[in-house]
Order: structure tokens, then C-alpha cells, then sequence
């Protein structure tokens, strides 16, 4: 199976490629945060430009579409309209995926707090729920799990935005875990 789990943002859209064949064995294949380049406000760009995104980790990076799942940040329509929008794009990519090429693809959203619940289930503690607090949590969780693995700590190491790429792992790690 691979999962694609994404945390949305225009100018950091962050995604995580993970191909794991069971709960305990998986392996990650990419791990990025991107721009993509063009303003907030054309709407129309940013479709295009995401759909080059996608076609790109689904043609290059996993090159099969058997037992294919996307993760999909859910976003709020009222704070993040915008947002939303690319999290629609990206749901109805894999839909339409799904109808033209393989039935087995799905596309899932994921709530925020997902990944909160995920840490505080694997470490017993409880996280404050505020902002900063969530960022940071996750932040040091996944340094603590990636620490041995040079592919990902080094990822890790030189991403200045780090709280996107970790939200994109934990949320994968979740839906690994509770699926």
C-alpha cells in the first residue's frame, strides 16, 4: 500500500510518500515541503501548478496506483477558504483517478487533531492544545521516531519549516495506525 499524506499550504504544501506493507513495516519514499509559485489569489494557477505536483508523486514517485490512499489535511471553509479549495483539488484528483484508472485508489481526510491523538496515544502525555504547543509536540515526536534514520533526519535537519513535513509523517502514521 502507499499513502500520501498532505499538509496543505500554498507557499508550504508539504507532503509525505510512505509504502508500507503492514503497521510495523513501512518505508518512506518522499518526504517535501514545496512552493508552489504562483499567487494565493489565481485560483485557477494553483490548480494546474498542484495538479503538476500530483502527477508527479503519483507517476514518478509511487508509480502504481494499486492500493493507492491519499491523506488530505481537512481544512476549515470558513478561515481557509482557499485552502479548502486545494484540499477539494486534491480529493477530486484521486476520485477521478479512482474512476479512470483504479478502483482500489481512496482519498481520506484527516482531521488537525488526528496526529495530536496519535502522539498522545504512543507516549501517554497529554499535549495542550493550543498552537505552539501542537507545532512543538509534533516537532520533537518526530525527531524522536526519525533520529536513527539518516533518509529522514536528514530531511529533517535542513527543512526550516519542520512542523508541515512532521504533520504530513504523524498524520500517516495515524491513519497506518488506526486503519
Amino acid at each position: 500500500m502507499f499513502i500520501v499524506s498532505f499538509d496543505m499550504g500554498i507557499s508550504n504544501l508539504a507532503y509525505c510518500v510512505i509504502e508500507c506493507t503492514s503497521k510495523s513495516d513501512y518505508n518512506v519514499r518522499e518526504w517535501k515541503r514545496i512552493n508552489l509559485g504562483v499567487p494565493k489569489s489565481d485560483l485557477e494557477a494553483l490548480t494546474f501548478a498542484l495538479f503538476d505536483v500530483l502527477d508527479d508523486i503519483v507517476f514518478s514517485v509511487v508509480n502504481d496506483t494499486n492500493d493507492l490512499t491519499f491523506l488530505i489535511e481537512n481544512q476549515p471553509a470558513f478561515k481557509a477558504p482557499t485552502m479548502k479549495s486545494l484540499q477539494m483539488v486534491i480529493y477530486t484528483y484521486a476520485m477521478t483517478l479512482k474512476k479512470n484508472i483504479d478502483h482500489s485508489i481512496k482519498a481520506k481526510f484527516i482531521s488537525a487533531s488526528s496526529k495530536l491523538k496519535y502522539i498522545e496515544k504512543k507516549t501517554g502525555n497529554k499535549i495542550d492544545k493550543n498552537y505552539k504547543s501542537n507545532k512543538n509536540a509534533a516537532i520533537e515526536y518526530t525527531e524522536q521516531l526519525i533520529k536513527d534514520n539518516e533518509f529522514m533526519y536528514d530531511i529533517f535537519r535542513n527543512e526550516k519549516k519542520k512542523d508541515d513535513i512532521c504533520d504530513t509523517y504523524l498524520q500517516a502514521l495515524y491513519y497506518i495506525d488506526a486503519f
